[in-house]
């Protein structure tokens, strides 16, 4: 929240941002910037609400902790939370405020952590579909007074003095198209449950085995690990949205969404709920001027003038959590305003994406005369017909976070008649926000009187060797002044800002982690070969060989803002040892890295049998019967011998299905009635190399050999019709055809 003198001096505005854009430490005020960085081993926030430390990856560590007021049981008591990682950790790649672990819960399931203004979000990423169910851990050691355990109707929640802060039972799962556009693509849910007891108690996560198997999901595939809770701090700002259909019936599944969806879209309504922090609000028994509500709007239905979208006072309490569209707050018609402007990435001039202004002095000023603030809700006013419906950033746009594209909200009204002023003695450097820290020349902080507005407008004018300082505002010049105007008039002399030396950079580039990691043991056949480095580089070359110095073809690029080198096999690797070589990369300012190698295992895992045909000491098999073999992974290389009780070879074709598992022997021949044959499957392998254990197994065919018992036309006969149809009947154990 910040509030600023208009000019004149006559007014005042109040600026509120849906998520913090400003926090204190140690007595300063700082911008928001969690951008993570690497810091003596661990990775924390630049600058964020909570104090954050993140795993640089191996196994001693936890994933994540996290201290802070807000995460605290009891008001004004700060909170600690713990979450470990579910196996030895990769170290992660950073891109601006998120660390991802990469194949953290195996191959091709991430594990991302995303550090917010307020808190953090944590989610699963499975980028490839999944062969088998999953069942993902998230063990979690909340702050005291709050505990994983089960509510009164016996699902699992986060719970706390007796009371569900928040229900656990199902989780969103949400595929790529649904993540990037509210209203297409697919989304699901994971079902949870509790496992272990105190210290070790964990949530296990199972996505929907179907969904995932679903050829219309779009990979990735995103999980998130837990419903907002007060120990991710304010990781979702109080915004989200619902549906009267389709994916989004509860706020919980958008509560981590960039997006606000309101409107109709494709046969569904959809409304967006948001609500400000209005706590300490210097407007509180003012009379408000003006008074707006600013979304950046950046895909619509259509450009232009499209159809009218209203936002309502919300009369009544709601949290994301509880938000469903069979249990919604009462939201008012008094004060509504309409807004029928769409704006789109896609469109040019003023219709190009931007902000839309929903202005609501009589809302605003209902919150001033002391009406509850439950926040608004945004919707069509037609909710029927054709679509009419705006996409806006939310609270957990990530690419926001100074506020910039954040929803807010700002105030302008009368300026209280008397203010209080402090005059600080000028300093070369001042601490913004700060009235206190300051040194003064005598032992007693100098008093400043109750002053008018006028009278402070006059003071900051002709200060002397004094200025002005707002404690809450900062450090700012007059709004019609430079800011050496402003120094000369307060009769300051500012010391020149130094000249910076140019001191070079002479410390090379290393590699930071790699992917596999070091002589890693049963690595997949197709994992992509990635290497990670301290900083942006160029020319970096990698170089795979077999133990017997065969080199690996494939391809390789740079990512994540080039410090992440990615290699991809050509194809499957075989069953063998690798060392990978990394040379050559170059940071900006010319240093060149040292040589970096490791090695690594592929997977010796061979191919089982999951079934045969005819099974193992089957009787009575028909003489036709094909014989066949499926393996649980594709199989190459196989062979099959059948041979009768005499060890003689029976000849015969063999084939694979197109996925290379079901290996079937077909016999030249039909097999003889009432005899026991022997089948011998040995040779196959997998991509890896991986040869199966060979198996032998016997069966016995039907007793009766078959034989012809008529025919017609009957033997010799004539005088039969050119068009009769020719058959014959039989008995014993085939089909005589």
């Amino acid at each position: 929240m910040t509030t600023v003198a208009m000019p004149g001096g006559k007014t005042v505005r109040t600026y509120v941002s849906s998520t913090v854009v400003r926090v204190n430490r140690n007595g300063a005020w700082h911008k928001v910037d969690p951008t993570l960085v690497v810091e003596n081993g661990v990775i924390k926030p630049r600058m964020a609400k909570l104090d954050i430390q993140l795993s640089n990856g191996g196994s001693a560590a936890p994933l994540l902790t996290a201290t802070g007021d807000s995460l605290g049981a009891k008001e004004g008591r700060p909170g600690k939370i713990s979450v470990a990682a579910p196996g030895k950790l990769p170290v992660p790649e950073l891109s601006g405020s998120t660390a991802t672990y990469r194949s953290a819960y195996g191959r091709g399931i991430d594990l991302v952590v995303t550090v917010t203004p307020e808190g953090y979000q944590h989610q699963i990423v499975i980028r490839e579909r999944p062969g088998e169910r999953l069942e993902l851990p998230v063990p979690i050691d909340p702050p005291s007074g709050m505990f994983l355990g089960k509510s009164s109707s016996g699902k699992p929640a986060a719970l706390a003095g007796g009371k569900e802060l928040a229900d656990l039972s199902t989780l969103p799962v949400l595929d790529a198209k649904a993540i990037a556009a509210p209203g297409t693509g697919k989304t699901s849910t994971a079902t949870a449950m509790l496992t272990g007891s105190g210290d070790d108690t964990a949530l296990v996560l199972t996505p929907d085995v179907a969904f995932l198997a679903d050829p219309a999901v779009t990979y990735p595939v995103t999980v998130a690990a837990a419903n907002p809770t007060p120990w991710h701090g304010a990781g979702a700002p109080d915004d989200t949205f619902i549906a009267n259909g389709g994916s989004y019936t509860s706020g919980s599944y958008s509560a981590n969404s960039g997006a606000l969806f309101a409107g109709r879209r494709d046969g569904y309504n959809y409304r967006s709920y948001l609500k400000f922090n209005l706590t300490g609000a210097p407007f509180i028994g003012q009379q408000i001027i003006d008074a707006n509500i600013t979304l950046w709007n950046y895909i619509s239905s259509a450009c232009g003038h499209v159809g009218d979208i209203s936002l309502h006072r919300i009369a009544s309490s709601w949290t994301v959590n509880s938000l469903k569209w069979s249990e919604q707050p009462l939201a008012v018609a008094d004060g509504y305003v309409v807004n029928p402007y769409g704006k789109d990435q896609n469109c040019s001039d003023w219709m190009a994406e931007g902000e839309l202004w929903y202005s609501i002095e009589t809302i605003a000023q209902a919150w001033a005369d002391g009406t509850p603030n439950h926040g608004v809700m945004i919707r069509a006013v037609g909710e029927s017909g054709a679509n009419n419906w705006r996409q806006y950033l939310s609270g957990n746009y990530a690419g926001g976070s100074d506020g910039s594209h954040h929803p807010y909200f700002f105030v302008e009204y009368e300026a209280p008649a008397r203010i209080k002023g402090f005059m600080i003695p000028y300093k070369e450097n001042p601490t913004v926000g700060d009235v206190l820290d300051h040194d003064y020349g005598s032992s007693t902080p100098q008093q400043a009187p109750l002053l008018t507005v006028e009278e402070a407008l006059q003071a900051r004018e002709q200060a002397g060797s004094y200025f002005l300082e707002d404690s809450k505002v900062g450090f700012y010049p007059p709004d019609d002044m430079t800011e050496e105007e402003w120094h000369t008039s307060i009769d300051a002399t500012p010391m020149p800002t130094p000249t910076p030396t140019d001191v070079p950079d002479t410390t090379p580039p290393t590699v930071i982690g790699t992917l596999p990691t070091a002589e890693e043991n049963n690595v997949e056949v197709d994992t992509e070969i990635r290497v990670s480095f301290s900083e942006p580089v160029s020319d970096a070359q990698i170089e795979v060989k077999r133990s017997s110095g065969q080199i690996v073809e494939g391809t390789s690029k740079m990512e994540v803002s080039d410090t992440v080198l990615a290699f991809r096999p050509s194809g499957a690797l075989p069953l063998a040892r690798f060392t990978v070589v990394v040379q050559g990369g170059r940071d900006t300012a010319g240093n060149i890295m040292a040589p970096h190698s490791f090695g690594f295992f592929t997977d010796g895992t061979a191919p089982k049998v999951t079934a045969v045909t005819p099974v193992k000491d089957a009787t009575d098999v028909a003489v036709s019967t094909p014989i066949s073999v499926t393996f649980d992974e594709a199989t190459y290389n196989t062979q099959i011998a059948v041979k009768d009780q005499n060890g003689i070879a029976i000849e015969g074709s063999l084939s694979a299905d197109a996925a290379h598992k079901i290996w079937t022997f077909q016999t030249t021949q039909q097999l003889a009635a009432g005899v026991t044959y022997e089948v011998g499957v040995r040779g196959g392998q997998d991509a890896a190399g991986n040869e199966i254990t060979p198996l032998t197994w016997s069966f016995k065919t039907d007793g009766i050999a078959p034989s012809v018992t008529g025919t017609s036309p009957g033997a010799d006969a004539t005088g039969v019709a050119l068009d009769s149809t020719m058959n014959r009947s039989g008995i014993g154990g085939d089909s005589m055809g």
